[in-house]
């Protein structure tokens, strides 16, 4: 995707962070695809026209279609292949807004195969494991065990009710700790550059305030509910706030925080000391930790439609018969940024040539002008191209090395961003 989603904006870490569905594409459809139950996944795929044929067109008993296409092929003995190479530049999600709508449609179209013909339960032509491999578990566990883990401290706290009664704490540092330790470790293992635990659950704790519902009026009512496309170049033009999703945060948040409190002191705790406690207590801390980092991805920052790409390659910028270096920080299709290390002798609105290598002249006017630090301005223009300059710029930016994949995690960043925007003030980055 050529733009950050909603989650990497909103947590301040769009640099360092990757967008959401890199797992999936970069790492889960590959691994189907080696055990061939690889699934069409939105528009950016190729499908035959005789096996459309075979299957009497695109089934669109489910809200989606593109996953269902996939085993009413295997039904009649087609395979499907995943391409592990990008080929093509999508827009991912803008805004929280449309995020929701996205798995939400995602959620219920998983479901909605259980119950159609051609589902992994009663499609005919599937084997044992392709029917396996197409339940949606994902959706169907996922966010009920998210949630279970989340409400599990408090209820211990204010009751005294322990969700393994009948375990010690040595049964739980030699059986369970070892496999939550093994998850972690092999998550790290095979996606070492998609995965950071604390980050990735707080994400998965996000979205299961909205999504636990879907899960559950779904298995209910599988169908009836219209199809919504993902809204698209509406982008997020002004700070919003998802008060629901935040109400839900902060009362776990609260709950938890005020249970540890009255454990603290003998007079006022409702439960008897015992084994769990401790366990319950260390519980409780990192969900905290997991929860404030889903309280920020809440409040979202105001962002352009467009997102432009980080360039960071030197130009020049002429005008008035002068011509002045500088770095092209970033750019769109409509505007940019350029750094200078001293000061332009140029006002807003005056017009500008930006010249960069492999870049189309860029015919421009001066939005604003800032004093980014010491000895540097940083000079945002909006340019006005030709359509086949248009057309060059197109091909530059969308075919070129300015993606925003993350090559690796780096882990002090990540943090130092989220405290940064916890604590601090972060700035939009161009």
């Amino acid at each position: 995707f050529f733009n950050k989603d909603p989650v990497q904006s909103n947590l301040g870490i769009e640099r360092v962070w990757p967008d959401e569905q890199r797992l999936f594409f970069d790492e889960m459809a590959a691994s189907r695809d080696a055990w061939d139950v690889s699934f069409c996944c939105g528009s950016c795929s190729i499908l035959r026209r005789q096996a459309i044929d075979a299957i009497g067109g695109i089934p669109t008993v489910s809200i989606t279609e593109d996953l269902l296409t996939t085993p009413a092929m295997l039904n009649k003995g087609y395979k499907t292949r995943y391409l592990n190479e990008r080929l093509s530049m999508g827009l991912a999600a803008e805004n929280l807004r449309g995020y929701f709508i996205q798995r939400s449609r995602w959620c219920r179209g998983g479901i909605q195969t259980l119950f159609v013909r051609n589902g992994p339960i009663r499609g005919p032509g599937l084997d044992l494991f392709q029917r396996l491999m197409f339940i949606p578990l994902s959706w169907l566990i996922q966010y009920v065990v998210r949630f279970s883990i989340l409400i599990v401290p408090p209820i211990y706290l204010w009751t005294g009710v322990a969700p393994l009664y009948f375990t010690s704490i040595s049964d739980i540092i030699y059986y369970q700790l070892p496999v939550l330790l093994a998850y972690f470790f092999l998550m790290l293992w095979i996606t070492p550059t998609r995965y950071l635990p604390i980050v990735s659950n707080a994400v998965g704790a996000f979205s299961t305030f909205r999504l636990l519902p879907t899960v559950i009026a779904t298995l209910i009512r599988p169908f009836g509910t219209p199809f919504k496309v993902t809204p698209k170049g509406s982008a997020a033009e002004q700070n919003e706030f998802d008060a629901y999703t935040f109400a839900c945060i902060a009362t776990l948040i609260a709950l938890t925080a005020l249970g540890v409190i009255i454990n603290l002191v003998p007079e006022w705790s409702p439960i008897v000391k015992g084994e769990f406690s401790i366990v319950a207590m260390f519980w409780a801390a990192a969900n905290i930790v997991v929860l404030v980092i889903a309280a920020l991805i809440c409040f979202e920052k105001a962002r352009p439609a467009v997102d432009s790409f980080s360039i960071g390659e030197p130009a020049q910028a002429r005008f008035a018969g002068r011509s002045l270096p500088g770095r092209l920080v970033s750019l769109s299709l409509d505007s940019g940024i350029v750094e200078f290390r001293q000061d332009l002798p140029i006002g807003i609105g005056e017009e500008v040539l930006v010249e960069a290598a492999g870049f189309p002249l860029l015919p421009s006017r001066v939005e604003t002008i800032d004093q980014q630090r010491e000895g540097h301005i940083s000079v945002r223009f909006k340019h006005s191209l030709d359509p086949a300059a248009h057309d060059r710029l197109i091909v530059k930016l969308y075919t070129g090395d300015y993606s925003h994949d993350i090559p690796r995690l780096d882990t002090p960043a990540i943090v130092g961003g989220l405290w940064k925007r916890a604590f601090g003030r972060v700035t939009q980055n161009p």
